[in-house]
């Protein structure tokens, strides 16, 4: 049996340096504490989180506890977003259609996310 051949797509539309999730990244772990804070008016899925160390960064709430405002992570997560040239050619690792992110490679080998409306399938 081979491996299922990966999903290539083409970047369509640039994101604004206002939309990228982190500067610098922010890497949960599972377990960690955090406080909740505003959701995102653009991308509804993602909430914005502060952790004990002041790092912040926008996640998908459902890799959070239920408690409000502060919680616990559920799943870890890296806010690591990809700033690809239009046109460039993506390999999509994880798509999470409830946030309408993918998780890609680009072609220096970079791992990130990308919005899903922002590309196009090959």
């Amino acid at each position: 049996m081979s491996a299922p051949t990966p999903t290539t797509v083409r970047v369509t539309r640039t994101l604004a340096r206002s939309n990228r999730s982190s500067d610098p990244p922010l890497r949960t772990r599972r377990g960690e504490p955090v406080t909740v804070g505003e959701r995102s008016d653009e991308w509804p899925a993602f909430v914005l989180v502060v952790t004990r160390t002041g790092a912040c960064g926008w996640v998908p709430e459902r890799t959070l506890g239920p408690e409000r405002p502060r919680t616990r992570v559920r799943r870890e997560y890296d806010t690591t977003t990809l700033e690809p040239a239009l046109g460039e050619i993506l390999t999509v690792l994880e798509t999470d259609r409830e946030s309408g992110w993918v998780r890609c490679v680009d072609a220096d080998r970079r791992v990130g996310w990308y919005p899903q409306e922002y590309v196009d399938e090959l």
